[in-house]
């Protein structure tokens, strides 16, 4: 399922995020999210799904990860598993 993938996908970067903010590294980079935009927008069109559409399902996936920011790969990964 989408949610389960996406919760894996938010332990993830719960990890680079601590590891980012341990290092003195910023959490986001805004030239890495357009390549990832573009590369979601170029595989849309290739399973013919709208650009904005595809864009628009890989911001909130990104949002959510970063909401979740305070949450540990544990805590993740057992809301994950209950799916």
């Amino acid at each position: 399922m989408l949610l389960a993938i996406i919760a894996e996908r938010c332990a993830v970067v719960g990890v680079v995020q601590r590891l980012k903010r341990e290092n003195g590294l910023p959490v986001r980079c805004s030239k890495r999210e357009q390549q990832i935009f573009s590369h979601a927008r170029g595989l849309g069109q290739c399973l013919v799904i709208a650009e904005e559409g595809a864009s628009a399902i890989v911001k909130a996936a990104i949002d959510c990860c970063l909401g979740n920011a305070e949450l540990t790969e544990p805590d993740i990964r057992s809301a994950a598993g209950k799916v």
